[in-house]
């Protein structure tokens, strides 16, 4: 090969590369919108743990070891991240409790003036 064939080669990689981690990133963003949405995070999160362990009882022959290890690290980040948005849920709908009965307080004070 010429150096300008392999500069042009590399070229083609390099957009290649660009073209992956571009996908990658709209993954994750899509992902997150999905999980963000879901009403049920629990029945997502049972989802994720099942195709988890699905994968990690998959033989060599059944799933390329380096295949199904980056897709189970990926739905580990997946189960994290669901885990992340129930426990932001969880501390949004305490504070709007608290705040609920801040304003019934406010208003038990006003009714007694």
């Amino acid at each position: 090969m010429t150096p300008s064939e392999l500069e042009a080669r590399f070229a083609q990689y390099d957009e290649r590369i660009a073209a992956l981690e571009a996908e990658k990133q709209a993954n994750s963003w899509f992902t997150l919108a999905v999980i963000g949405s879901h009403p049920d995070t629990e029945m997502l999160l049972e989802v994720v743990r099942a195709a988890i362990q699905t994968l990690r009882g998959k033989t060599s022959s059944e799933a390329p070891a380096g295949v199904a290890a980056a897709t189970v690290l990926r739905l580990l980040e997946i189960e994290r991240q669901i885990l992340k948005a129930q426990q932001s849920r969880q501390e949004l709908a305490e504070a709007a409790e608290a705040e609920r009965l801040l304003e019934q307080q406010r208003a038990g004070s006003e009714q007694e003036r």
